[in-house]
């Protein structure tokens, strides 16, 4: 087993005062934090060394040991040179410090996100528009029962308006606490309409105030019916959105997603699955220094079950699709027929579905700006796979590249979280 360096680990120097050891552990706790989508044994081993390098008393004896180690490491030459495992050969996260990410400088990562629409939702519209048509009913319901127990004969005119007002209160009642009952309220719609009309001929033969009091009441039933209908979604959101979902940033597990069905095996699944979990790390580690960040593993497409996509990230209005591949070093690209390019020529990766994803998601979610990344781990260490993102819909790029210019677009909406459309993605 290969001996990690706690200050490796921790990115300090071994003159590193205590407050450094300590700055430099938050900003990596922060990065590698199981709840952000970090692993729970690298974690663990942070805090170790936290731990031990914060403490003057552990630390002397952990450098003391380190000492030691060294000196018999120098003391064998080749042999133990030889022995010793070397460093890893396959496709890993890069390490970036913050003065090479140039949108990290107008990103503060401790920024409160603003909801929107915000959360407590205001119920005043709601109870105004409720207490004018209320009125508005009262002053009805009274005419209608005084007439019709004044007239010499039955007022079944007024009998009549008496029973039509029952129905449009009920619904509003309905409305005003929750519930809705379709056949109630497509009566009361007809009558409103019905209502209205008669309210503007009344105002057309000189009866203005009565007529403007009709179409009031008439165009009142529908108003209170939208107000309700939007103050019953902000409650539900109220009741979905618990303080742990607000404070969540990863959602699901990274997996491969099925690209070729549900029922079909990829042929590469392992190297598949090790894109995908790099893919992870690297979110884990840059984007979700953005406030608003929310990064989603096994996303479905709209209207299907199986998950087809293997991350998606929403920051504000912008959402990005992202599907993680382990091929060759190479700059890559998209031609105009949704194929990939490998330095100018064609590549087996073949054409993407990605392309289609992103315009499923666009006629979803109108609102957003929607695009696709498919991120490229080159197969070896000392490879590059790197591209240019130029606001395509569909764009091929290495890690670097992700962080630095997707990373960049992404960071343009820092502090904003729309609840709407985040409850879409959840569901």
């Amino acid at each position: 087993m290969v001996a990690v360096d706690y200050y490796d680990l921790l990115g300090v120097k071994r003159g590193a005062s205590t407050d450094e050891i300590k700055k430099a552990y938050r900003s990596k706790a922060r990065k590698l934090h199981p709840d952000r989508g970090g692993d729970a044994a690298w974690f663990s081993l942070l805090s170790e060394a936290y731990q031990t390098l914060a403490d003057p008393g552990r630390r002397a004896t952990y450098d003391r040991r380190e000492s030691v180690r060294s000196r018999i490491e120098r003391s064998v030459p080749e042999k133990a040179e030889s022995a010793r495992p070397k460093a890893p050969t396959g496709p890993r996260v890069p390490d970036l410090d913050a003065a090479q990410i140039p949108w990290r400088r107008r990103v503060d990562p401790d920024t409160e996100v603003a909801w929107t629409p915000p959360f407590d939702h205001d119920r005043r519209p709601l109870s105004i528009a409720g207490a004018i048509w209320g009125a508005l009913w009262l002053v009805g319901t009274v005419g209608s029962v005084t007439g019709a127990i004044n007239a010499s004969i039955p007022g079944i005119a007024d009998a009549a308006v008496l029973l039509v007002m029952v129905v449009p209160g009920l619904h509003v009642v309905l409305c005003m606490t929750g519930r809705w009952l379709a056949p109630l309220g497509w009566m009361s719609y007809g009558l409103a309409l019905l209502l209205g009309v008669g309210g503007i001929g009344l105002m057309v033969t000189g009866h203005m105030i009565t007529g403007l009091l009709l179409l009031m009441f008439g165009a009142g039933i529908p108003v209170v019916a939208v107000f309700a209908l939007r103050d019953a979604r902000a409650r539900v959101a109220d009741r979905m959105f618990t303080p742990e979902i607000r404070a969540r940033r990863v959602f699901g597990r990274p997996a491969p997603a099925r690209i070729f069905g549900a029922s079909v095996r990829h042929p590469h699944e392992a190297r598949r699955e090790l894109a995908v979990r790099l893919t992870a790390d690297l979110l884990a580690r840059y984007v979700t220094d953005i406030p608003s960040a929310r990064v989603f593993h096994q996303v479905t497409w709209p209207g299907t079950e199986f998950p087809e996509v293997d991350h998606a990230v929403l920051c504000g209005h912008r959402l990005v699709l992202i599907d993680s591949m382990i091929w060759p070093g190479g700059r890559y690209t998209v031609d105009r027929q949704g194929y990939i390019q490998r330095d100018g020529k064609s590549f087996g990766g073949g054409a993407l579905v990605l392309g289609e994803a992103a315009r499923a998601f666009q006629l979803l979610l109108p609102r957003l700006e929607v695009r696709g990344v498919v991120l490229v781990w080159p197969e070896t260490s000392d490879a590059a796979a790197s591209s240019t993102w130029e606001g395509t819909d569909v764009a091929v790029t290495g890690a670097e590249g992700f962080v630095r210019e997707v990373g960049d677009w992404l960071a343009g909406q820092p502090t904003t979280v729309d609840r709407n459309v985040l409850a879409v993605l959840l569901t």
